[in-house]
């Protein structure tokens, strides 16, 4: 588990402390799976103690930025603007075969019996 100094909104932050976390843990040689990432302790950003040393110039751009990445992607779409080391690897792709069967929530997985 990577904490963050401050709590924070910001993407930039998020996958620093993901990659830190990453390089903490990655050992070359064993095979690797995708995983998730967990975040503990989630709050409103109203409900969030300012940061006493904090530029308070590089909190506004922050913020600023955040906002208006969030804006484009309301705009053209989810994932429209990404951070460039926040996307997978272009050839990664879903392993549909390891997939669960969906057949109690997919009528046209649901399996038939032919007699």
């Amino acid at each position: 588990m990577v904490p963050l100094a401050a709590p924070t909104a910001d993407t930039r932050a998020l996958v620093a402390a993901a990659r830190a976390g990453l390089n903490r843990l990655y050992k070359p040689g064993p095979s690797y799976v995708k995983a998730g990432v967990i975040l503990l302790d989630l709050t409103r950003a109203i409900e969030r103690q300012p940061d006493l040393f904090a530029d308070p110039s590089a909190v506004d751009r922050s913020q600023a930025l955040m906002a208006t990445l969030d804006q484009i992607n309301r705009r053209f779409g989810r994932g429209s603007l990404t951070l460039a080391n926040a996307r997978p690897a272009p050839h990664w792709r879903r392993r549909e075969q390891f997939r669960a069967p969906r057949y109690t929530t997919r009528l046209d997985e649901l399996p038939v019996a032919h007699c």
